[in-house]
C-alpha cells in the first residue's frame, strides 16, 4: 500500500502516548478501519526522539505475529508522520480490568490471556526484539478475550555481544 494522507478519513482519538496521538480512520479506497498514529515532526526536536521513532518503525515493518499489531504503512508529511496501523477493537487491559469493578478473570480466561502474551514475547524474543513497555495499556483485548501488543515505542533490537 502506498497513500497519500488524503486517502484516509479520521474520525475520534482512541490513544494518546508521550510523542503521539493515536486516530481511528478508514482507508478510502479499502473502506478498511484503520489505526492511525500520529507524530508531531515538532514534538520530535532532538535526534534521539527521532532515532526511537526509525527504530520503531524498522521493528513494526518486520513484525508479522497475530498476537502483535501490524504496521501497514508509514505517511511523512510536513508536519506529521503517520503509522497507519492494524485497528484493534476492544479494550486496553487496564481499562477492562477497570470496567470490570470487583470481577475477576477465572483461572481458564488468566490461562488464556497470559499464554498469548508468551506467544507474542517469545515470538519477539525469537528475533532479537525488546518490547521494553509491556503493560496493561499496551495489551488490547477484544470481546472474545483475544489480545494484541501495541506500541512499539520503546523497542529495540538486540545485538550479539
Amino acid at each position: 500500500m502506498c497513500s497519500l494522507i488524503s486517502d484516509y478519513e479520521f474520525y475520534e482519538q482512541i490513544g494518546s502516548g508521550a510523542y503521539a496521538v493515536v486516530v481511528r480512520c478508514k482507508h478510502l479506497t479499502s473502506g478498511n478501519i484503520i489505526a492511525a498514529k500520529i507524530y508531531d515532526k515538532f514534538k520530535m526536536n532532538d535526534s534521539d526522539k527521532k532515532k526511537s521513532l526509525q527504530q520503531e518503525v524498522k521493528i513494526m515493518k518486520w513484525l508479522r505475529h497475530p498476537k502483535i499489531v501490524k504496521l501497514y504503512e508509514v505517511i511523512d508529511t510536513s508536519w506529521y508522520v503517520y503509522l497507519m496501523l492494524e485497528y484493534c477493537r476492544g479494550k486496553s487491559l487496564q481499562d477492562l480490568i477497570r470496567s470490570w469493578g470487583d470481577k475477576k478473570f477465572d483461572e481458564n480466561e488468566s490461562r488464556f490471556l497470559i499464554k498469548q502474551l508468551l506467544l507474542a514475547i517469545e515470538y519477539l524474543h525469537s528475533r532479537k526484539i525488546v518490547h521494553w513497555d509491556i503493560k496493561l495499556e499496551n495489551m488490547i483485548l477484544n470481546e472474545d478475550l483475544n489480545l494484541k501488543i501495541i506500541d512499539f515505542g520503546f523497542s529495540s533490537k538486540q545485538t550479539a555481544n
